[in-house]
């Protein structure tokens, strides 16, 4: 038996620890598992790696595609001099501040 020491993050540890739990067994013995199967060259391993970037690229494609669907822009009510008011102040008194 050879042993490892990894570091990761404690949020994802704590998770990995939580899930283990509720499948009863421990973060340690996934590991192992998945080590191994990883040393055999299971595919099943490279399929869901291959999987996760398949759905990245399309996830990145629909989003291209999404920003290039012209949207209505939302333009402000047309306004007249009349809807403005009167104006009573002079452009000097701005600077008198």
């Amino acid at each position: 038996m050879s042993f490892l020491t990894i570091t990761m993050d404690s949020e994802v540890f704590r998770r990995a620890c939580i899930r283990a739990l509720a499948e009863d067994t421990t973060v340690e013995a996934v590991l192992c598992d998945h080590l191994a199967a990883y040393a055999d060259g299971c595919p099943s391993l490279r399929r869901a790696a291959g999987d996760a970037a398949r759905e990245r690229a399309e996830a990145i494609q629909r989003l291209i595609r999404l920003s290039r669907i012209p949207r209505p822009v939302a333009t402000p009510p047309r306004t007249t001099r009349d809807d403005c008011g009167t104006r009573n102040w002079k452009r000097d008194d701005l600077y008198e501040r």
